[in-house]
């Protein structure tokens, strides 16, 4: 595919991703909305996406209760909400080293709620001309634990940086270099930018590889 081809269907990508206060609704009293009237929104719209892909579902209530050998049939909804279905665990000899261990994560998928079941979507997992999102794997805890730091590609002026969240950093707490997942991201777990409006990511797939 030309380059300016894949450039165009990126920048539509992010035009709608600069649309995100759209997902919820026109009116602006629904993004106004208090936390408990989101979070139960935000059930309903997990539910009807769990039962749209027939998923199988089991809650670990403790991190260290998660299968060393995960089922790739199961989200498993772990105790800080995310829900995570293992495509591949990677090379588990070589797990994430808090404050050293650098990811390239490459995922697609897209945001939904209650009002959208499917809204704006990202890619730059199969899309050439957006490079990978690069973190530090870090453990520190702000509000509940968060695993990650971004590392900006300032070489890259089109990215999906600004979706890097908690969520999307979670499974290198769990799995190693080269693992696959799908992942459902609740908006307390996901992007800042979608927290107020109550808006998930449904995470179709996302590879996460050790940067050199």
């Amino acid at each position: 595919m030309h380059y300016r081809t894949i450039l165009g269907r990126c920048l539509c990508t992010l035009a709608l991703l600069s649309a995100l206060p759209l997902l919820s609704s026109c009116d602006r009293s629904s993004r106004l909305k208090p936390l408990s009237e989101l979070k139960s929104d935000q059930v309903e719209a997990i539910t009807k996406l769990i039962a749209s892909q027939s998923m199988s579902v089991v809650k670990i209530k403790e991190e260290r209760d998660f299968p060393t050998q995960p089922r790739s049939d199961v989200y498993y909804m772990m105790p800080n909400g995310v829900y995570i279905r293992v495509l591949k665990t990677g090379d588990m000899n070589r797990r994430a080293i808090v404050d050293k261990t650098r990811v390239s994560l490459y995922f697609k998928g897209y945001y939904f709620a209650k009002q959208t079941p499917k809204g704006a979507d990202f890619d730059n997992y199969s899309t050439p001309a957006l490079p990978p999102v690069e973190f530090l794997y870090t453990q520190f805890y702000s509000f509940g634990f968060v695993h990650f730091r971004l590392l900006p590609q300032t070489e890259h002026p089109i990215s999906l940086e600004s979706l890097m969240c908690e969520g999307l950093a979670y499974p290198m707490a769990l799995l190693g270099d080269g693992a696959e997942v799908s992942l459902i991201i609740p908006f307390e777990a996901g992007p800042s930018g979608t927290y107020t409006q109550g808006v998930s990511l449904f995470v179709e797939k996302a590879l996460y590889k050790f940067s050199k």
